[in-house]
């Protein structure tokens, strides 16, 4: 009852709120504008630019230094060349490396209102360090979860999980304002998807509010980290190799391959009531440690849980089957009846139907 009275007396999260309905209008003007995917990209490039500008807003312009933006946009520009080229997961990571040191090094002291915030190295390293994993993390789960739009319901969960953890709960009241009108963006329909660069914005956005936040108290960073839940832990499930899994996964996946709408439903409460667990777990239990090393070993038994619960409901595999023309399993060679190509001359060049010698007596009979 105290954080909830703490955030209705907070400025930060009434501006946020309105600047958070901003996002949801301009993320619906351009899905319908978008006729193609009807989804609109930018709600996570959206979610960084107005929790910043609410926080400006509440707070005054230094609030935000120079160095964060820069190392914000880094994030965003990383994501953004990473999905332009197609890069894999270890060459985007190496993308986004820059960007977590710009935020690592920028900003030691910051004024918020009339209070000198000195953020401690170590809370800066490891927010810088976190920003490019979770930026990727978000980037993967968002993918894999486009059709349900459940990564912006978890956002929710987890910009919650981190107003509960952190002592000084202003900025995080500003990234909570501006994530609960989002939740339009999913009901009744997605409208709005994280890319690369919005996943990278945004991560790097949170983390920041994170450590700044969790200055005199540095275990809340971990519980604020940890509070991110499946965004991460769905990710790193997808990634345990095949040898691992059990004949038990093997029967669940054999079921629901028939059952997709019911999978669909099922992964969605799980999902749902497992982060809602992690959050409370994390902000609660993990946040009340002093020191970062021992919250960092009172998280790992409830991350390898969470990670464990993922890649049991989650399949690793999710490739889909293209089907063979004509119907049959056995691909067609050129030429054959139903495989949809005709025969090639010896030069390489396509012969048309009408110069085979069946045809041509069909042509002679005719004449």
């Amino acid at each position: 009852m105290e954080s909830l009275r703490e955030l209705g007396d907070s400025h930060a999260f009434a501006d946020g709120l309105l600047l958070g309905c901003f996002v949801v209008l301009t993320s619906a003007v351009l899905a319908l504008a978008d006729r193609r995917s009807r989804r609109s990209s930018i709600v996570g490039y959206g979610i960084a630019a107005a929790t910043l500008a609410a926080i400006v807003r509440t707070f005054g312009h230094d609030a935000v230094p120079l160095g964060v933006m820069i190392a914000l946009g880094a994030l965003a520009l990383g994501g953004l060349a990473a999905k332009r080229f197609n890069l894999p997961p270890r060459r985007t990571l190496l993308l986004l490396v820059p960007g977590g040191f710009l935020l690592a090094v920028a900003a030691p002291d910051l004024v918020i209102g009339t209070n000198l915030i000195e953020v401690p190295i170590a809370v800066r390293v490891v927010a810088g360090l976190a920003a490019p994993v979770v930026g990727l993390a978000i980037a993967d789960f968002d993918r894999v979860h486009v059709e349900s739009g459940l990564v912006i319901p978890m956002l929710v969960l987890a910009s919650a999980g981190l107003f509960i953890a952190a002592p000084d709960t202003e900025l995080s009241a500003a990234l909570l304002g501006v994530c609960l009108p989002t939740l339009a963006c999913v009901v009744p329909k997605p409208l709005g998807r994280i890319d690369g660069g919005g996943a990278a914005a945004l991560a790097g956005c949170f983390c920041w509010i994170a450590a700044v936040a969790s200055e005199a108290a540095p275990g809340a960073l971990v519980g604020a980290l940890g509070g991110l839940g499946r965004l991460v832990a769905e990710p790193l499930a997808r990634r345990i190799p095949e040898p691992l899994v059990t004949q038990r996964q093997r029967q669940l996946e054999g079921r629901r391959r028939g059952k997709p709408k019911e999978r669909r439903f099922i992964v969605l409460l799980t999902a749902l009531a497992a982060q809602i667990v992690m959050v409370l777990y994390a902000s609660r239990v993990v946040a009340a440690e002093d020191s970062m090393l021992m919250a960092t070993l009172v998280l790992l038994p409830g991350l390898a849980t969470l990670v464990l619960v993922s890649r049991e409901l989650v399949p690793r595999s999710r490739r889909r089957r293209r089907r063979r023309s004509g119907g049959s399993g056995r691909s067609r060679r050129p030429g054959e009846p139903g495989s949809g190509a005709s025969a090639t001359s010896g030069s390489g060049r396509q012969r048309s139907d009408w110069s085979r010698p069946g045809r041509n007596a069909q042509r002679g009979a005719v004449r």
